[in-house]
């Protein structure tokens, strides 16, 4: 009986452990993983007490993303080198998956040129944002992703973020 419920506990332990990972899927996780084999591709994350260590020391300088990164518990970002071909299709593949299931909704696009250079992308309810994207190609193909997951980033702060540039 007591091999019975120890292996209860360790499946309930690991299934809340894979519960809580599956909940930090971000959008670098869903649409970037598979470009890991791009030039320059570097990904890296910060965890909640590195981000609190990071407000502690004043690191987040723009006004707007320093309020965000107060209701942040993961950041993730990554950067790699791209083509303007790959480019258009990374973006018609997130509008694709998007119009499929929904999962993030395009906030906020500006292009420069005609060409796109920002995009943000939300993932939440009403005014409790879960996750905010901000996908960035600049004029030499190099993409580069922030993903802020936590929760309540308000939408105020994201439309300071935005008319602030």
């Amino acid at each position: 009986m007591k091999k019975i419920l120890l292996i209860g506990m360790v499946l309930l332990v690991a299934y809340a452990g894979n519960a809580q990972s599956a909940k930090n899927v971000t959008m670098i996780d869903l649409y970037f993983s598979e470009y890991s084999n791009q030039p320059g591709y570097k990904k890296y994350t910060l965890n909640e007490d590195m981000i609190k260590n990071s407000i502690a020391h004043d690191m987040w300088k723009h006004p707007s993303i320093k309020n965000i990164m107060q209701h942040v518990k993961l950041y993730q970002n990554l950067s790699f080198r791209s083509t303007s071909r790959l480019d258009k299709q990374i973006i018609d593949k997130i509008s694709e998956q998007n119009r499929i299931n929904n999962k993030y909704k395009e906030y906020f696009r500006f292009g420069l040129n005609g060409g796109i250079s920002t995009i943000i992308y939300t993932k939440g309810e009403n005014n409790n944002i879960t996750e905010l994207v901000c996908v960035t190609i600049n004029k030499s193909n190099v993409i580069n992703v922030s993903c802020f997951v936590g929760d309540g980033i308000s939408m105020e702060d994201i439309e300071s973020l935005v008319k602030n540039n």
